[in-house]
């Protein structure tokens, strides 16, 4: 079996299949379910600035990230793993391949729950470092956030 991991910008035909599966995929990828609906998805998927990448292992898509890109200023707004491929550096790998392709310089900006130590460990591993703590920013449960930042070097 060939379990070729690629990385690679999203860009579907439908743009409500695509959200689709951009949802489907965040079901499966955290233990509160997708944190955005389908028409959200769908939404943001069609605005200008918005980026979406999957990974895929062996030509299934087994995690996205999304972002927004506005001059200099880059905000990771969602990075999820399905769980049975979660552990595997799939989303560092994800995560590393998006960010080459911004230019030096670039700041980028993220919000993680103050209590995920491993995605707080795959930030910290990428020199992103915590700017401050967003109160009660996430529902389902109600938790804090971390924000954090880098410079892309």
């Amino acid at each position: 079996m060939n379990n070729q991991v690629i990385c690679e910008p999203f860009h579907p035909q439908s743009m409500q299949r695509g959200a689709a599966l951009i949802e489907a995929l965040g079901e499966a990828a955290y233990p509160t379910g997708a944190p955005w609906s389908e028409p959200v998805i769908e939404e943001n998927m069609q605005a200008p600035t918005s980026v979406y990448w999957l990974v895929r292992v062996a030509g299934q898509p087994v995690g996205f990230l999304s972002g927004t890109k506005v001059i200099d200023q880059l905000e990771l707004t969602n990075l999820g793993i399905v769980g049975s491929w979660q552990g595997h550096g799939l989303g560092k790998q994800l995560l590393t391949t998006w960010l080459k392709r911004y230019e030096a310089g670039t700041v980028v900006t993220l919000e993680v729950r103050v209590h995920n130590e491993a995605a707080l460990g795959l930030y910290e591993s990428l020199n992103f470092h915590k700017l401050m703590r967003r109160p009660d920013y996430y529902d389902r449960p109600v938790e804090d956030a971390w924000i954090m930042q880098k410079k892309i070097e």
